[in-house]
């Protein structure tokens, strides 16, 4: 059954009889009754909030709110609001409350007489100043009054409240001002605390640029991604600049800004956060060291074949964009027969346009096939020459040339002829 809330307070009365047909011996005991007593119900319900937005420090004042109503369904004439101060917490004020220094409680008379559950929520606010660092907390309690209170799990509510450091922590960022591509270079990430507090739990976090490739750090750390992070553990104002070197390489390839990120934080408040970001910049510039080489026979002979060769070869340390080789061929004495990848002169050059040229290439080789005039000699010198769009720190060693000195076919039939040779070079010739 349901208990109507209007016998709140009396007992309900509930009888018994049973009859047969058949004679009863005992009849006195065919009816029973049993008494029901129905309390009121009053749920007092309690609960406390911090109101003031926080992180907190020591010395900032806060306010806990405190709102207790009934919610019936009887009405009830309610104990008081109980609230015993942390002593970490000096009281400041409280609206309708009265404050126990002795016992560092505050109390409140929530009404005076009787409660309705119509009455709704009332209020009490109490003002404290923090005096220390931590997590604390107060409970505030609600004591049930004269009506039976079905719930008293809900009669009570803790605030906890933390109060952390204060620490000023400054982020510092130092880069090279340039830097050349393919070279390694030095990234550091700097934190200081300006107090007054120390600093737990510091971190400092490095955010790579993209185009590098990481080598090392300090502490032996390694990036998760391309942020590397460093514990700094309780970060005090005396320990002063501390600092964290990240090695990278930049890409060979690359030119442009490189800008490293730098943040740190702690479990401290920070009431100067605008402080706690870095960056550095790093301009990235190109430059390849180019070496042109030049082979060709030490000696031909004037109507036969032969083969000039270029080469070059990149030893950095930036890849080389743009690079090309060309080949002056000797201006008399040689006519063109072909040449590696299907050039042809303009004019009397070759040009190979080899693309980008990277160290990892190694020496790159061209080759240039003439004939020899059948009626030339002297000296045939093929000049080589190297270029690329980047920068070269060395451009003395773009240029080589290599020398094949050409004599005629020995005579036939002469006695006089040197059997050793099967050239005679004009100075040498001699007749009978």
């Amino acid at each position: 059954v349901n208990v109507d809330i209007s016998v709140a307070g009396t007992s309900i009365e509930q009888s018994v009889a049973v009859t047969a047909s058949t004679d009863d011996p005992a009849p006195e005991n065919n009816t029973a009754t049993a008494s029901t007593a129905v309390n009121e119900a009053a749920d007092l319900v309690l609960t406390k909030t911090v109101v003031t937005p926080g992180p907190f420090i020591i010395g900032d004042n806060l306010t806990y709110r405190i709102t207790a109503e009934n919610q019936g369904p009887a009405f009830t004439n309610p104990g008081d609001v109980t609230d015993p101060l942390p002593p970490e917490m000096t009281f400041i004020s409280s609206t309708a409350g009265s404050y126990n220094a002795a016992t560092h409680t505050v109390t409140w008379n929530v009404v005076s007489g009787q409660l309705l559950p119509t009455d709704g929520p009332q209020v009490m606010e109490i003002v404290v100043q923090t005096t220390a660092v931590g997590t604390f907390q107060n409970t505030a309690t609600f004591a049930p009054g004269n009506k039976f209170d079905p719930d008293l799990s809900n009669n009570s509510d803790p605030a906890p409240v933390t109060v952390s450091p204060l620490a000023d922590l400054v982020a510092g960022a130092d880069a090279p001002a340039t830097a050349t591509a393919g070279t390694q270079i030095t990234f550091t990430a700097t934190v200081q605390n300006n107090g007054p507090d120390d600093a737990p739990n510091t971190q400092v976090a490095m955010d790579l640029p993209g185009n590098v490739t990481f080598v090392s750090a300090t502490g032996g750390i390694t990036p998760v991604g391309n942020t590397l992070t460093w514990d700094a553990g309780t970060l005090t104002q005396a320990a002063g600049l501390q600092s964290f070197d990240a090695v990278v390489t930049i890409d060979a390839g690359f030119t442009g800004d490189l800008t490293p990120q730098v943040t740190v934080s702690s479990s401290a408040v920070d009431r100067g956060p605008g402080l706690n970001n870095a960056s550095a910049t790093t301009a990235v510039v190109a430059s390849a060291d180019l070496v042109a080489g030049a082979t060709a026979p030490a000696t031909a002979t004037a109507g036969t074949q032969i083969t000039f060769t270029a080469t070059v070869r990149n030893n950095g340390p930036s890849d080389a964009a743009g690079t090309q080789v060309a080949m002056d061929l000797p201006a008399t004495g040689v006519t063109f027969v072909s040449a590696t990848g299907g050039v042809t002169p303009a004019g009397n050059t070759l040009t190979w346009n080899v693309g980008t040229l990277t160290q990892a290439d190694g020496l790159q080789s061209f080759d240039a096939v003439v004939n020899i005039d059948a009626g030339f000699t002297g000296a045939l010198t093929p000049q080589v020459t190297v270029s690329s769009t980047t920068a070269d720190p060395g451009p003395g060693q773009n240029t080589a040339s290599a020398t094949t000195t050409v004599g005629v076919p020995a005579p036939l039939n002469t006695a006089a002829t040197n059997e050793e040779s099967s050239l005679h070079f004009p100075s040498q010739l001699r007749t009978r």
